[in-house]
């Protein structure tokens, strides 16, 4: 649907830390808007309204070039949807020229795949590396993952593919956040409290925190959860409950802030009484956390909260947040936002101890090490357990790396190449150190007949990574041969 609402000079469009504003309203000409202003009470005033696309409520600007948050990166916009049987759908905004177009990337219907129910849709959230999205399914209770291709900033050129999402179901009929950890794990936040993480390649979830919202299927509350982590600001992640209790008739706004390292909480902060119901939150770049939240019928009545410096939580005090932006024109009671930033990312992947981007033979190596007792550095916990054991080696194997034990080349296969170059480097039986490129797949740090079971084991052989070929195949040649080596071995 193309628009030509506001002109918009690439001077003067977005800036940092101004405020995206999405009301979910069906006035095209104010529901979406910039609001900018000094971070102080009734600080923030509204700019423009550059869009023309209706409903748009999620928004998010992409990490486009490397730059969190790129104010002149491409603007992604939720419409939530009319209903349960059209579900909701993404839109790619422009942010740059004269011209404001806006283009339909994704739904549920298909567009961008067809692996999702239909659903309508809250929760936006960008990789780091600009690569996938996540968002939450409001009917279905599902995080959906789709593969996306930045646009031009110009409305323009932006794709979604791949579509899928976990089986495993949160709360049903709330709208629920998203954020990432890194470019491969989603994290979701339940409004029953419970945060999960959600691999993106996978769609596999698991449970890693709790926090106590009081909220979930089981009471009487309309509820609207957000999550926050933007390592380029703070080193924390913030957690944001908003509900109300249809039999109280009270309000409750909590603020949780946990450790990015393993989600326990460090400080609980409740709010009800400064703001009404929180709806989405985003990081600025001095590391206040803007709000958007529940608005009533008075003119007087505030959209946008800001509370302060949340980078430190030891000064974060209950009640303490402040009304930032009093609406003068559009009025809704479900917003989304996100603030511009524009700040450099840098992409860490999780299980990459060299720092050299990529996955490999010497990252298992050290991870291997330090399951022997040469290093408790937490990084090196990698299922956020507690303990670095063989478990952590088996989740960097499986969840991080996605490849077999006995994938001694790091091709993502496992098969007769592997043997081959195993048996070339001369460790086999030897009693001298072996590393994973050597054959050592069960970490005790030689190529034994352990190694070999392990990696039958874990049923990885000939598969290849496509399911169709997931098939058990026929033993070959070769390995036919090695067992029969080993055999003789032992009787020897």
């Amino acid at each position: 649907m193309a628009a030509v609402l506001c002109s918009i000079s690439t001077a003067q469009s977005i800036q940092q830390n101004d405020v995206i504003l999405g009301l979910g309203r069906s006035d095209v000409t104010t529901s979406i808007q910039v609001i900018r202003g000094p971070r102080e009470e009734v600080g923030g005033e509204f700019e423009a309204a550059f869009w023309d696309e209706p409903f748009i409520q999620s928004v998010s600007l992409d990490n486009l070039n490397g730059l969190s948050h790129n104010p002149k990166g491409n603007l992604l916009g939720v419409n939530f949807g009319a209903g349960s049987d059209t579900g909701g759908s993404v839109f790619n905004l422009a942010t740059t020229d004269t011209v404001i177009s806006d283009q339909l990337i994704g739904d549920t219907l298909g567009l961008g795949g067809s692996g999702v129910s239909v659903s309508r849709l809250g929760g936006l959230s960008i990789s780091p590396d600009n690569a996938k999205i996540a968002v939450m399914g409001y009917d279905t209770g599902r995080v959906l993952v789709y593969d996306y291709v930045a646009g031009n900033a110009l409305g323009a050129g932006a794709s979604l593919s791949g579509a899928r999402q976990t089986s495993s179901m949160l709360s049903q009929f709330d709208t629920q956040g998203t954020a990432w950890l890194d470019s491969n794990r989603v994290l979701a936040f339940n409004a029953d409290g419970r945060i999960h993480e959600i691999n993106a390649a996978t769609m596999e979830s698991r449970t890693l925190a709790s926090v106590s919202t009081g909220g979930g299927g089981e009471v009487n509350r309309s509820e609207f959860t957000d999550i926050e982590y933007n390592p380029t600001v703070s080193p924390y992640v913030y957690a944001t409950y908003g509900g109300f209790d249809r039999d109280l008739g009270e309000s409750i706004s909590s603020l949780y802030v946990l450790d990015a390292d393993n989600l326990s909480l460090i400080k609980s902060v409740d709010l009800s009484d400064s703001m009404e119901t929180f709806r989405e939150v985003s990081l600025d770049a001095d590391g206040n956390l803007m709000a958007s939240q529940f608005i009533g019928t008075l003119e007087v009545d505030p959209i946008i909260e800001l509370i302060p410096d949340v980078t430190d939580p030891a000064n974060l005090e209950d009640n303490s947040s402040i009304d930032w932006h009093i609406p003068t024109i559009e009025r809704a009671s479900f917003s989304g936002l996100d603030v511009a930033l524009g700040l450099p990312i840098e992409l860490t992947t999780k299980g990459d101890f060299d720092g050299n981007g990529v996955l490999n033979a010497i990252d298992i190596d050290l991870l291997t090490a330090a399951v022997n007792g040469a290093d408790d550095d937490p990084k090196f916990d990698v299922n956020d357990d507690g303990a670095i054991n063989n478990e952590d080696r088996r989740v960097w194997v499986v969840d991080l790396r996605q490849t077999y034990f006995g994938d001694a080349n790091m091709d993502s296969v496992f098969d007769d190449v592997d043997f081959v170059d195993v048996f070339i480097a001369g460790k086999y039986l030897t009693g001298n150190f072996a590393g994973w490129a050597d054959g050592d797949w069960d970490g005790n740090r030689l190529f034994d007949d352990q190694d070999i079971v392990a990696a039958f084991i874990d049923g990885g052989y000939l598969k290849g990574e496509r399911p169709s070929a997931a098939a058990v195949p026929e033993p070959s040649a070769i390995v036919l041969m090695l067992l029969g080596a080993l055999s003789l071995v032992r009787r020897r």
